[in-house]
């Protein structure tokens, strides 16, 4: 989990580290302001198409995740029933079982 949020935050800060260097060498650059406004716009789009990517990509991931994590906690609650049932069963032979040797017991004559 730690290795998961050290790698977010690290995808985070490229992204953000990108982003400023892209903005500040756009600014920097000797251009008219039409063709600035034009390659920030187009910057500004491909970015975004990006981030919609990466967004689309984790919510599919998530859902992925969930369904596997759901599949599995229905298995494991399929198992523990079962499981729960076997001990029920083995519990009562064992009943059974004292109660025939007591009846035996206590009905033989001394």
């Amino acid at each position: 989990m730690a290795t998961q949020t050290s790698r977010s935050g690290w995808m985070t800060g490229f992204m953000i580290g990108g982003v400023i260097g892209a903005v500040s060498s756009l600014l920097l650059a000797p251009k008219s302001g039409a063709k600035m406004r034009e390659e920030l716009s187009n910057r500004y789009r491909s970015i975004r198409e990006k981030t919609m990517d990466l967004a689309e990509t984790a919510r599919d991931k998530g859902k992925e995740v969930a369904q596997t994590v759901s599949s599995q906690a229905a298995d494991l609650m399929d198992k523990a029933k079962e499981s729960k049932q076997a001990v029920t069963e083995s519990l009562q032979s064992a009943k059974e079982s004292i109660r025939e040797r007591a009846d035996e017991q206590f009905s033989k004559p001394n």
